[in-house]
């Protein structure tokens, strides 16, 4: 049974195109969105799709209030939360910015926040119990893969919103947790700051800010990145 600390209705999908879609049709904050299996789910750039097996890994949306969040980096408390969740099942997760979750330089989760009207959408998915990923270019990893056994899904959902509920309610040493488990800290990333991937920025990552933005320093000096891909 999956228990919802946000208080909205759960909303469980055999088959759709993706609750991020779907969460719009259905407005109310603390609304969470579940699908066994998505058509058209997608990652943080357009063009990106989330591929997943049906039934296997975890795929939801939660709703979220706009004004009570509006300056807080939704996405990279998530990744906290999540890193949380799975430190409860031995599995020590480090956070890329702005959106991934990996292991061992793996990625085992995407985090897609939206704004639509007065709400944050918050598309997540997790891959739990999958274990082939061979038509996935990038790295990728598993629950099952790491652990060698099959993990229960409500279980990993009500702990991940139990750990995003405490953060989102008490934010104050969230920055520093977050930076203890940065992925890459003090080494030198190639960032993308457009979103046609032509314009790119070399730098050693420093620090995550308290506002979710990423310090890096660059040949030209140090740079504050808003919005970038890797």
């Amino acid at each position: 049974m999956i228990v919802n600390p946000f208080g909205g209705q759960i909303y469980h999908f055999t088959q759709i195109s993706s609750t991020m879609d779907i969460a719009k049709d259905n407005l109310s904050a603390g609304n969470l969105f579940i699908a066994d299996y998505q058509t058209q789910g997608r990652g943080r750039v357009r063009q990106r799709q989330w591929q997943s097996e049906k039934n296997k890994n975890l795929l939801f949306t939660l709703v979220l209030s706009l004004p009570d969040l509006q300056k807080s980096p939704v996405s990279l408390l998530a990744a906290l939360a999540l890193r949380r969740a799975l430190f409860a099942y031995s599995i020590h997760a480090q956070i890329k910015w702005p959106n991934d979750v990996l292991v061992n330089n793996a990625k085992i989760a995407g985090i897609l926040a939206e704004i639509y009207q007065d709400y944050i959408l918050l598309g997540i998915g997790i891959n739990v119990n999958q274990t082939d990923f061979s038509h996935v270019e990038k790295e990728i990893t598993s629950m099952r893969l790491l652990l060698g056994k099959d993990c229960h899904l409500d279980e990993l959902l009500s702990q991940f919103l139990q750990e995003l509920c405490a953060l989102v309610h008490h934010q104050q040493d969230w920055n520093k947790e977050m930076n203890e488990h940065l992925w890459a800290r003090d080494q030198v990333v190639d960032y993308y700051i457009d979103i046609h991937h032509q314009k790119k920025i070399s730098g050693k990552i420093i620090c995550v800010q308290s506002d979710g933005a990423l310090q890096i320093m660059s040949e030209q000096g140090l740079e504050v990145l808003y919005s970038a891909e890797n």
